[in-house]
């Protein structure tokens, strides 16, 4: 009876009222996850196409470090119009940069870590890049670190824009190695390379290559 009045005073707070988040831990990105993204925040990115158009891109921001919750168990829902819910998280930091040009281009950057089920620790880390023009020129996004040892299957982690690892691709003029390319859609791509970045872009009129970068 003690045990059902305890039951029935949990939902009725819950009913009404969730207690704040709960912060349980932080997590740090890998090291290796770090090496995916090469950016310091002060590059000028210089593309150029085959007939020598040139555009350039730079960091407004500079490099972006936000915090990020990462939710673990929940904790309660308010079962209410506008109800939230909350949870026991841990805080990790993430690492993102926004490149812009004067010729209406965009590129968007992110790492961070994610938990792949609910009420697990199963973190994961994942960089996400994004090219935008009139809309998106491409999307792509890859799985830098794994960070649990328990087995898995690859069904799991459905990413609808995985991309397209590539040995060698040449871009205009320059040849790229062991490249990633997002779907391509109407000719529109990107291309990315773990030591340099974004290497190249097509915005379904021309192909563009990553000439040099400049601080």
């Amino acid at each position: 009876m003690k045990y059902l009045v305890l039951v029935f005073l949990f939902f009725q707070a819950c009913r009404f009222n969730c207690p704040p988040d709960q912060k349980i831990g932080t997590v740090s990105l890998a090291p290796e996850s770090l090496n995916y993204f090469p950016y310091k925040g002060s590059e000028k990115l210089i593309f150029k196409n085959s007939r020598g158009k040139t555009i350039k891109f730079y960091a407004p921001q500079g490099l972006i470090w936000p915090k990020t919750k990462i939710a673990v168990h929940k904790l309660c829902s308010e079962f209410k119009y506008d109800g939230r819910t909350t949870y026991q998280y841990f805080e990790g930091t993430g690492k993102a940069i926004w490149f812009k040009s004067d010729a209406g281009y965009a590129i968007n950057l992110g790492l961070f870590t994610e938990n792949l089920k609910p009420e697990q620790q199963l973190f994961y880390d994942k960089l996400t890049v994004d090219m935008m023009q009139t809309g998106s020129l491409g999307r792509l996004s890859i799985l830098t670190k794994i960070r649990f040892s328990e087995s898995y299957d690859k069904t799991d982690f459905y990413i609808p824009d995985r991309p397209i690892r590539l040995k060698k691709i040449k871009i205009g003029l320059k040849t790229f190695y062991d490249v990633w390319a997002s779907k391509a859609y109407d000719g529109r791509q990107i291309y990315y390379n773990k030591a340099q970045g974004l290497v190249g872009f097509n915005d379904g009129k021309s192909s563009y290559f990553l000439d040099r970068i400049t601080f």
